[in-house]
């Protein structure tokens, strides 16, 4: 399976490559953005009322 994968990357295009990854972490990073804006709002919220 690890052979597979390395020659299927090794096989790519390097820009091909980094536009892929980009574009995987730009849709997780942005969730994990919107849920700890959300998380620090709520905790700021309990704070205020504490």
């Amino acid at each position: 399976m690890e052979g597979r994968v390395k020659a299927a990357v090794d096989g790519m295009d390097m820009a091909e490559f980094h536009g892929m990854l980009n574009q995987v972490m730009a849709e997780h990073l942005g969730a994990i953005q919107v849920l700890g804006y959300l998380l620090g709002a709520l905790a700021g919220l309990i704070l205020v009322f504490i």
